[in-house]
């Protein structure tokens, strides 16, 4: 609770960057998003598509970007997807084991959550909400740094327990 009433004041002063210069720095983000032979969602849209968009429907996405995130709302039909499935490298195709499912998502439902993590992201840097020892969803801590982290304290209390038991 004590973390909200810090944060709070400084969540409502934040203000999305509506200018031109800001919208046309998400157009980039959205075209730049996604591989380009990336195959599309149930919707058919595809990144190249995008990429062909005017200016004018962009300003139009980002404002339903922002009453989405204003409103707490994400659209039920970004959430179903398309399920193909992938023949694994040297496995036999008469196995349903052998195969990977993927699901493919509308290319404007994934755009949105990667805007919106980002933000998220942003936030929880800096206001330093999460703890140094946590590593999922933490820039700059990978699992690499959990492991050293790890032996570091099983080594620093294996040598207090050495030096509790045997006073030098």
């Amino acid at each position: 609770m004590e973390w909200i009433r810090r944060t709070l004041p400084w969540l409502q002063s934040r203000q999305a960057d509506n200018s031109l210069s800001g919208v046309q720095k998400r157009l980039e983000e959205y075209r730049t998003y996604r591989r380009k032979h990336k195959p599309p969602g149930y919707d058919l849209i595809t990144s190249e598509i995008l990429k062909q968009l005017p200016q004018k429907v962009i300003v139009l996405i980002t404002y339903i970007f922002n009453s989405m995130i204003r409103l707490s709302y994400f659209p039920i039909l970004w959430k179903y997807s398309s399920i193909i499935l992938i023949l694994k490298p040297k496995k036999p195709p008469y196995l349903p084991s052998s195969y990977r499912p993927i699901s493919l998502l509308p290319i404007l439902s994934e755009v949105f959550e990667k805007i919106l993590i980002k933000r998220i992201l942003n936030i929880i840097d800096e206001t330093k909400v999460l703890p140094d020892s946590q590593f999922g969803f933490h820039t700059k801590h990978s699992t690499v740094h959990q492991i050293h982290r790890i032996v570091d304290k099983i080594s620093y209390s294996l040598e207090e327990k050495q030096t509790q038991t045997h006073p030098t």
